[in-house]
């Protein structure tokens, strides 16, 4: 079974994740998808990179999670430096079809119900 080949990631690319912790320093952490628009990384690369990050000697960037409902939260931080907030994860609003869906439900059992 042939995977895929793995390109080496530039040096300079550590030197942008690090710049975007800093900036992220009191500031929600960064997802995916900025690590993605901030360095170029795939997708793919960006959490398996980050934690090659914090597995060196000494480590460059700390990491911590936390298993919040079926998603991780995370927080990074340049190693001694300080932490980045947690993950932020997109709130419902009153546009989510799940939403409307279940205030329906709702408004049609007291509807019913009479209560």
């Amino acid at each position: 079974m042939k995977g895929r080949t793995q390109r080496p990631i530039p040096a300079e690319v550590t030197a942008i994740v690090l710049e975007m912790i800093e900036a992220h320093r009191g500031k929600s952490c960064p997802t995916r998808r900025e690590v993605t628009q901030w360095t170029g990384l795939q997708r793919r690369d960006v959490w398996p990179f980050l934690k090659s990050l914090a597995a060196r000697e000494p480590p460059l960037i700390e990491i911590e999670e936390r298993l919040h409902q079926r998603a991780g939260m995370r927080r990074l931080r340049v190693a001694g430096g300080e932490w980045t907030g947690w993950t932020e994860r997109k709130t419902p609003t009153m546009d989510d079809h799940a939403i409307k869906r279940r205030l329906k439900r709702e408004i049609w059992s007291v509807l019913r119900d009479g209560r």
